[in-house]
Formats: C-alpha cells, sequence, structure tokens
C-alpha cells in the first residue's frame, strides 16, 4: 500500500520546546515517530510504504491564502494513479477551512485524501494524533479494497466523495467526516463535529455511509464550484491563483460598517444570524447591513448573505436584505461558503 503523506505543520508536527514550554513546528524530529508508531500498531497490514512531501510548513493559525495556493501547486504536481491515498497533516485551528477547499478541488482524484490533526503534540498523554493518522491509514486500505473489488462502482471518481478528515474527539470516539462538512472546533473545545459524521469503526465497517453524490453548493455559487459535476478532472487541475478578495463579515451588535474598508475586495460574504437575520432596521444607520448592501452595491461588489434559504426565511429583515439585492446562500457551514466564494473569484490565469 502506496501513501503520499503531506505535511503541512501543525501541533501534529510540532513540540514542546524545553526553554519556556510552548509549542513549534518540528516536523523533522516528530515525523519519524508518528510513522513509526502506525507502523508499529498496524503491522498485520500489508507493507505501507509512504512517500513525504512537505510543501509548506506552518502553525495553522499562520495559514494564508499564498500558502493555500503553495500547498495546491504542489498538489497539481502529483501523480494520484501511483498512489493508493493521501494524507494531510494539518493544524486544527484552520483544519475547518482547508478541508472543504480541498473538498471542492479534489473531489474527483483518483484515489482517496484523508485530512489529519493532532489535538496536542505526540508527548502529551492525551493526543490524538497516533490515533488519527493510524485511522487514516485503515480508511486508506479499506477503500482500496472496495476500489479494488468493485471497478464498476468506483470506475466514475467525479462522483465520489473522497476528501475526508477522520478525528478522535476527547471522550475517545474518532468519528469520519466529510471535509465538506467539517465544522470549526467551538471555543475552548478539541472536538470536531460535521453533518453526517459517522463513528470510525462503524465506517470501517461499511465505508459507505459517509460516501456517494452530493450537491457541491447552490445556485449563487455555480460557478465555477457546481460545474465540477461536468468536469472530466477535477477543478484543481484548472489554473488560478486564490486571491484575498473575499471579504468576511460576522454580524454582531454594535458593528459599524463604515469601518470596512472595500477596497480590493471582488465580494463579501456576511454571516447571518441563527435565525437568517441580521440588523435591516432603515432607522439603523450605518448599523444596519442595507447601509453596507448600498456601499457594495454602488462599488459593483456582490454581496452574499449566510445561512439564508430564499425560499423559506420569517423575518422582514431577511426579506429586505434579499429585496435589496443580497445574494442568499444556503447549506453547508459558512467556511465552506467562503472558500467557493474564493474560487468563484480566484485569479485565473
Amino acid at each position: 500500500m502506496k501513501i503520499l503523506l503531506i505535511t503541512t505543520g501543525g501541533t501534529i508536527c510540532s513540540s514542546s520546546s524545553a526553554d519556556n514550554g510552548k509549542n513549534d513546528i518540528n516536523t523533522e524530529d516528530v515525523l519519524p515517530k508518528l510513522l513509526d508508531n502506525v507502523r508499529q500498531s498496524l503491522k498485520s497490514y500489508k507493507h505501507i510504504d509512504f512517500e513525504i512531501a512537505s510543501p509548506i510548513n506552518t502553525l495553522s493559525e499562520n495559514m494564508t491564502v499564498h500558502l493555500w495556493n503553495v500547498l495546491l501547486d504542489y498538489l497539481r504536481s502529483v501523480d494520484y494513479d501511483s498512489f493508493d491515498g493521501v494524507i494531510i497533516l494539518h493544524g486544527t485551528d484552520t483544519l475547518h477551512m482547508t478541508a472543504p477547499l480541498l473538498s471542492i478541488l479534489m473531489r474527483g482524484i483518483s484515489c482517496p485524501v484523508i485530512l489529519v490533526s493532532g489535538n496536542r503534540v505526540i508527548t502529551d498523554p492525551e493526543s490524538n494524533a497516533f490515533d488519527n493518522l493510524r485511522d487514516a491509514v485503515r480508511m486508506i486500505s479499506k477503500l482500496s479494497e472496495l476500489s479494488a473489488g468493485d471497478e464498476e462502482q468506483y470506475a466514475n471518481t467525479e462522483d465520489i466523495i473522497n476528501v475526508y478528515s477522520v478525528y478522535r474527539n476527547m471522550d475517545g470516539v474518532s468519528y469520519v467526516h466529510k471535509a465538506s462538512e467539517l465544522e470549526e472546533c467551538g471555543d475552548y473545545s478539541e472536538d470536531f463535529f460535521s453533518r453526517g459524521m459517522v463513528e470510525t469503526e462503524a465506517w470501517l465497517e461499511s465505508a459507505i455511509s459517509v460516501d456517494g453524490v452530493e450537491s457541491v453548493g447552490n445556485e449563487a455559487l455555480h460557478e465555477p464550484a457546481d460545474s465540477n459535476k461536468q468536469l472530466k478532472s477535477p477543478l484543481l487541475f484548472n489554473r488560478f491563483e486564490l486571491m484575498d478578495n473575499v471579504l468576511y463579515i460576522k454580524p454582531y451588535v454594535g458593528i459599524n460598517y463604515d469601518r470596512y474598508n472595500l477596497e480590493g475586495v471582488s465580494a463579501v460574504l456576511h454571516g447571518l444570524y441563527h435565525s437568517s437575520t441580521a440588523n435591516a432596521g432603515n432607522d439603523s444607520g450605518a448599523s444596519s447591513a442595507l447601509h453596507l448592501l448600498e456601499r457594495c452595491r454602488s462599488a459593483g461588489i456582490p454581496m452574499y448573505i449566510f445561512p439564508c434559504d430564499e425560499n423559506s426565511y420569517r423575518y422582514i429583515t431577511t426579506k429586505a436584505l434579499i429585496e435589496g439585492g443580497a445574494i442568499p446562500i444556503t447549506g453547508g457551514t459558512w467556511n465552506r461558503a467562503y472558500t467557493q466564494l474564493l474560487i468563484k473569484y480566484a485569479h485565473i490565469e
């Protein structure tokens, strides 16, 4: 079994400094220990051959659009037919953003892609890094067996959800997540959740519960994300450069939209409260999202609102935003909507 192991940094590739006890990247020292643990714990598996690549090396909180582009350039160079699977080691802080980005761009890659993180450095007895990496290898083995056993089912890889994350929560239960649905880790938490997540052991018995065809996005994001269904190759292989031109805004009491500079912005993604609402009072001045909407309209910048189903909202404030020209997005998570917009408004090379 041949696996491409891509390191990007993060806690899973870090160690605690003897000088100050703080964590920092130490991939060169940590990676051999991770791989040795996997080989020892999976002795019953057929030979596992890891090919290692480290296109970027950063704590995930320091991830930038530029570093994403470096990673994507490397991913475009890989011969995926040469591997049974790809494992990407990534930090937890921005895992929920890299995961949906890759789920969109790598859909249709000819082997499974699994993002793996660690909640603590590997010397911490509560670290889940070893378990997560081991489970990713087990997943690739299972999917390889299925692919070999049913070539017709896996012949049209464009229709297979093949980008996952596997992660053991602090209660000791490990889950398989569709990368496209991964939610942000909560405050004061080390747990990850997603819509449709399945316990890893149950997934390994069937390997179908979180697999299958999914809708890529709604009408607002049809180009280029939804056009993936018609592509003969994944979107990754389109030549483009992601830009930092999508402004994401979360509503809060006291917001003043005049504080936001729209220079260089190609699109605004405005989050909504859980009722699909935001301040749209006509007497709220610069605190009204209608004020921002007017600024966007004057600048020729589209403003998207999420989450919002234009066919089932309940409040007049939402009605005012839609009638004012805001573009509703529904389904998935905010980070998925954000990464879809990054792709939509990327610089085409």
